[in-house]
């Protein structure tokens, strides 16, 4: 699709706001803000990091916020049904509308859109997604509560923006490493990485496994993980850049 200069300055100034640092996360408000200039929306546009072990978000940040009346249990319930879930396409390159995959006629059928989007007050949604850490899926969300859905010159838009995106993030992280583990630390995380387990790294370091178990503690409090394989995962990126 051809963009006109007017379009291409518009994204220029999208890029540049989300080039200004952050420091608790890769993007920040004002981003979200530059983004409703580029693609209207009459609802929502967020910027989240999903962690799939712990089903969680790491980082949400929203524009502007609403409170969704709908308890995050029937929310677990019915992902399932939702086609935009992160566990199912978070690893697309392009971005993706919720009339993509559901028709006017299946959107009134699925339970997600009966039960929690129809409630939230969306209509229309689109989403698209970051290179991510292993693990997880970062992205950001777009929903509307009526009137048109989504179209192709907005989706390009996002395509434009979407690599210079990834950059900012990969910088932030880049920039927000974790400190270095100590010595034993990184000897049992290196040991977990090889697929061993607590006992297993225990009879290799000729410590107790109640001891792995405290360094463990201590290594996902410093990498900001909840999980063996994203302590890995987080443990690794680090090593080779440090």
């Amino acid at each position: 699709m051809h963009f006109g200069e007017s379009d291409l300055r518009r994204v220029l100034a999208v890029a540049a706001v989300a080039s200004a640092p952050e420091h608790d996360a890769p993007f920040g408000a004002p981003l979200l803000e530059a983004l409703q200039e580029l693609i209207p929306v009459d609802h929502q546009i967020v910027y989240y990091e999903f962690e799939h072990a712990t089903h969680a978000e790491r980082v949400a940040i929203e524009y502007p916020r609403i409170d969704i009346p709908v308890d995050q249990d029937t929310i677990d319930s019915l992902c399932a049904h939702y086609p935009l879930r992160e566990l199912d396409v978070g690893g697309a390159s392009e971005p993706l509308i919720l009339s993509d995959f559901l028709s006017t006629g299946a959107l009134r059928r699925n339970p997600f859109y009966t039960h929690v989007l129809r409630p939230s007050g969306v209509r229309h949604e689109m989403k698209v997604f970051l290179s991510s850490p292993f693990g997880m899926t970062c992205g950001f969300g777009f929903t509307r509560t009526g009137g048109p859905d989504f179209n192709e010159r907005e989706r390009c838009l996002l395509r434009v923006l979407r690599p210079h995106l990834v950059r900012v993030r990969a910088r932030w992280a880049a920039s927000h490493r974790p400190s270095l583990l100590t010595t034993r630390e990184n000897a049992v995380i290196a040991l977990v990485a090889q697929g061993l387990t607590n006992r297993e790294v225990a009879t290799r370091l000729v410590v107790s496994p109640g001891t792995v178990r405290t360094h463990l503690q201590h290594i996902f409090e410093k990498l900001d993980v909840h999980t063996r394989t994203a302590a890995v995962a987080a443990w690794s990126g680090s090593s080779r850049t440090g």
